[in-house]
């Protein structure tokens, strides 16, 4: 429990204590036909002690009760990106950048207890990388912020899309010519894509930048105060040996003392030689300039773009669907055209699936506009069987080059959230497309699929990966 929440509830406490007190004095003998100010004359004569304890206690109230409405809610980040989801956050880089940044403050201030209580479990983005980023923040300060919380290092790998993991149980000694960071100070490192970055608490940028592939470290010798090692490997931008002197101290600071041992050190020392021989395992993808990239904490063949519909299809594979591509796979350039998952169905033939988000109450027909109700919120959306009808019409054509014509292509709006509740509602347009929560799509598979339905050989699916492979661009096709 944080230490401003005891204190609230002592304050608290003792107003509820003064205003027991004020009742069991207003219970003495009946004084209505005296004045208010005659009234607390004879309150504070015959009762002193009680009645300015009533008054301070009231007091005490009134400073929790002004104390409270100046104190930020804690819903107040989550009902401000109320409406942010993965998509905005990819494409929008200043929001995405201004969303981080109010994440990184509501954890600095308020702690990780609440920070997890009210950002982490209150966002939910429909790609998990956005998910990992707000909980590395979490993680980052929680591991940093015995030193200071290194404000720009943070906002700088948010900013630069690359998410990996860091180490800093170590400190400085020699080796950066172009620094001058003092000796024994913390120093950051942190596993980027094909290298690993050095940075300082306070540095705006990375001081130095050495490829993964040839970074090693090598013990040096043994001081009462810290063990000295060498980090030596190549740097990224000029190609040149680098070498760098670190200390593992043998001291380690608590709230009460600080402790002094070598196997300090040594555990230190052992935990860094891990943290770079998994680096060698981690892998990274081509560039891009949006959104966030944490490829690097990714294991080598694991999907990136993992959501819950993916997951769901993947359980699927085999046993109700023939195969599926998801997002990451198919050829999408256009952002516009909004296509998750292409899956191919025995008996009911090629669906075309839109993923959403939203959660709360949803009411659909075929207007233009739907709602959302989430709580006393109302929201307004647009029709996604629209924008489902236009990447229908589009895969239709992609399907018409490669000859891959000869099973009907339906279009499926899929809500991928458990708190979600659908209702179909009367509208001046027939519904475009059929929508159901992903917890019912293995249902609706086995409900359409039909004996003399459509059939997908594995010369088939063979053909749609040749397809997915060779077709470099999803929307010249269109």
């Amino acid at each position: 429990m944080r230490v401003t929440t005891i204190i609230k509830l002592l304050l608290l406490c003792v107003s509820l204590a003064g205003l027991a007190n004020i009742g069991l004095l207003v219970k003495q003998p009946d004084l209505t036909q005296t004045t208010i100010p005659d009234y607390i004359t004879y309150l504070s004569h015959n009762y002193p002690y009680d009645f300015y304890f009533a008054v301070i206690s009231l007091s005490l109230l009134f400073i929790l009760l002004f104390w409270q409405l100046l104190s930020p809610s804690p819903n107040k980040l989550y009902k401000h990106y109320l409406t942010l989801d993965s998509h905005t956050l990819d494409t929008n880089r200043n929001l995405s950048a201004e969303f981080y940044r109010a994440a990184l403050d509501y954890r600095v201030k308020n702690g990780s207890r609440s920070y997890k209580k009210h950002v982490i479990k209150k966002f939910s983005f429909l790609y998990d990388y956005h998910n990992y980023a707000l909980t590395w923040i979490d993680e980052v300060v929680t591991l940093t912020q015995a030193y200071s919380v290194p404000y720009y290092f943070i906002k700088s790998v948010l900013a630069s899309g690359h998410i990996g993991r860091i180490f800093n149980q170590v400190r400085y000694a020699s080796g950066l010519i172009a620094s001058n960071l003092k000796m024994n100070s913390p120093v950051l490192f942190h596993d980027c894509a094909e290298h690993i970055e050095v940075w300082s608490y306070h540095s705006h940028h990375a001081l130095c930048k050495i490829k993964k592939d040839s970074v090693k470290l090598h013990t040096a010798h043994r001081h009462p105060n810290y063990i000295a090692a060498f980090l030596t490997g190549t740097e990224s931008q000029h190609l040149t040996k680098q070498q760098i002197e670190l200390r593992f101290l043998t001291t380690q600071s608590t709230k009460t003392k600080q402790n002094r041992s070598e196997n300090i050190a040594k555990h230190n020392l052992y935990e860094m030689k891990k943290w770079l021989k998994q680096l060698s395992k981690t892998t990274s993808r081509h560039h891009v300039t949006d959104g966030i990239e944490v490829s690097e904490i990714m294991a080598p063949g694991a999907s990136l773009y993992t959501t819950p519909l993916t997951r769901t299809l993947e359980q699927l594979v085999y046993s109700k669907i023939d195969a599926f591509y998801p997002r990451s796979k198919l050829p999408i350039s256009d952002q516009k055209i909004a296509l998750d998952a292409v899956v191919l169905v025995k008996g009911i033939g090629i669906l075309a699936i839109v993923e959403k988000q939203e959660q709360g109450t949803i009411t659909y027909s075929g207007d233009s506009t739907w709602h959302q109700y989430i709580g006393d919120r109302t929201v307004e959306l647009k029709n996604p069987c629209m924008q489902a009808r236009l990447a229908r019409s589009s895969l239709g054509n992609l399907l018409a080059t490669y000859n891959l014509t000869r099973w009907p292509v339906i279009s499926l709006v899929v809500y991928s959230k458990d708190n979600v509740e659908l209702n179909l509602t009367m509208g001046s347009e027939k519904l475009q497309c059929e929508v159901l929560k992903l917890s019912g799509l293995e249902r609706w598979i086995k409900a359409k699929r039909k004996q003399d339905g459509a059939d997908f050989s594995q010369s088939d699916i063979a053909m749609f990966n040749a397809m997915i492979e060779q077709h470099p661009v999803f929307s010249n096709a269109v």
